[in-house]
């Protein structure tokens, strides 16, 4: 009797564990086959940026527009609840400090204004900072936070890093805009 409720409890699992397989094989291929809109966008290569609606959280709204070509956009892809990106604050603290002339830095998030503002108040960019909306955001490729990305003065990528400033990325960063960084806060 033991033995045939063994067997047949071994069977059971075995047919789940077949099951279970099968299910995620199928869900494996769909996802594969999943239409492009549903992975990330990346910024065209060779190609102009598209124009970026700035909401100010204290500074006026504005377009971010490329046809006029200027100077370099150093975009700041942020979230206050973000560990790294608390990280990267005297990093982009000096990133501002050392734009005059050479390149626009632009903070930007997509948190509710309200949480944009205060913490804009707390921290002190130094730089105006801005909200985008989810769609903007998926159409530069931004998901996780922190992102920098370095745009020409006519919307050509010329550099991107994700996450925080490690002393790799901080040598990239610093050898792109000829700038000086701090390094992380808690150094």
């Amino acid at each position: 009797m033991e033995d045939s409720r063994l067997a047949s409890t071994t069977a059971l699992l075995r047919s789940l564990l077949v099951l279970s397989v099968a299910i995620n094989v199928g869900l494996a291929v769909r996802l594969n086959r999943a239409p492009l809109s549903s992975q990330r966008r990346a910024l065209p290569t060779g190609g102009t940026a598209p124009s970026l609606l700035l909401r100010g959280v204290s500074s006026p709204d504005e377009v971010l527009d490329f046809r006029s070509g200027a100077m370099p956009i150093l975009l700041y892809w942020f979230a206050p609840h973000c560990g790294w990106c608390q990280q990267n604050l005297p990093n982009l603290r000096a990133l501002a400090a050392q734009s005059a002339g050479h390149y626009r830095l632009v903070p930007v998030s997509s948190v509710p204004v309200t949480d944009l503002v205060e913490y804009a108040q707390k921290n002190d960019f130094g730089v105006p900072v801005y909200r985008i909306s989810q769609a903007a955001a998926r159409d530069y490729g931004l998901e996780g936070t922190p992102d920098t990305i370095l745009l020409s003065p006519r919307g050509a990528l010329v550099g991107r890093w994700a996450g925080a400033y490690s002393p790799r990325l901080l040598t990239e960063i610093e050898g792109a805009l000829k700038v000086n960084l701090p390094g992380w806060a808690n150094k």
